[in-house]
């Protein structure tokens, strides 16, 4: 229930009061150690220390208890410890497979031909003005490599940019899935 988002003192109390679940139940420590994860993560963090989990844990444990957590959900594959971070065994999964993804891409080496440069030419002609030094070069970079990311402050061109990216990547045939 706890994965659910049901609060974990809910939970608790309906395992021990309906299911007469211990309180020194590994179920109830790998509940506990989802919520303290869960609970870390909603800062943004994809991982976690020791000393950003213990605290957590010590509203429902006591020492030895929250130190039987951290090794029983690890055994389990509750979660993934990596160089002493503790990870969310899904996102860690998920974050590895983006990575290797990642440098797949990043070893792919494209050349510049005179296909990149008609499709730079119609994307550009769409827009109905001209692109900026900047705005052509991101234009360019993205066109040229299999992967890209794009920034700026507010008002620099960044939505321009786009459309002329969508824009080249059509007319080079690729099929483009929004997100």
């Amino acid at each position: 229930l706890a994965n659910f988002g049901l609060d974990f003192d809910k939970t608790d109390n309906i395992a021990q009061q309906y299911f007469h679940v211990p309180s020194n139940d590994p179920r109830r420590y790998y509940a506990l150690m989802q919520i303290a994860l869960q609970t870390h993560s909603k800062d943004g963090h994809t991982k976690a220390k020791q000393t950003d989990l213990k605290p957590i844990l010590r509203k429902w444990l006591d020492k030895n208890q929250t130190e039987e957590v951290l090794q029983l959900g690890q055994d389990k594959a509750c979660f993934i410890k990596h160089n002493n971070n503790y990870h969310p065994t899904a996102l860690y999964l998920m974050e590895h497979t983006v990575a290797k993804r990642f440098k797949k891409l990043l070893s792919i080496n494209e050349t510049w031909d005179s296909e990149h440069d008609i499709s730079f030419a119609r994307a550009t002609e769409n827009i109905g003005f001209p692109l900026t030094e900047k705005q052509s070069e991101a234009v360019k970079m993205v066109i040229n490599h299999s992967i890209s990311c794009l920034t700026g402050g507010a008002g620099t061109g960044k939505t321009t940019v786009l459309k002329a990216i969508l824009d080249a990547h059509e007319s080079l045939e690729y099929n483009i899935y929004p997100m």
